[in-house]
């Protein structure tokens, strides 16, 4: 196994569609993996490590969820 084969998964995990959607930067909802993505995961983390409840708690459906990340509002 030579180290193509390793970089070659590496690409797959970057274009495939992951992550927690409460957790998704609105980058990510338009498949644009950046530092900001990173960014945005670590505020929500601190952000429910501060109050004890996660981003968006008051919305039910993570379609919901979704859809208001694209709309530009914050899990504030």
């Amino acid at each position: 196994m030579g180290i193509s084969s390793a970089l070659d998964g590496t690409l797959k995990t970057k274009k495939a569609d992951i992550g927690t959607v409460r957790y998704l930067s609105p980058e990510l909802y338009e498949n644009l993996l950046s530092f900001k993505s990173d960014i945005w995961a670590f505020a929500c983390v601190m952000l429910e490590l501060c109050t004890g409840k996660c981003p968006f708690y008051t919305v039910g459906l993570d379609m919901s969820v979704a859809w208001q990340v694209h709309q530009n509002v914050t899990p504030l």
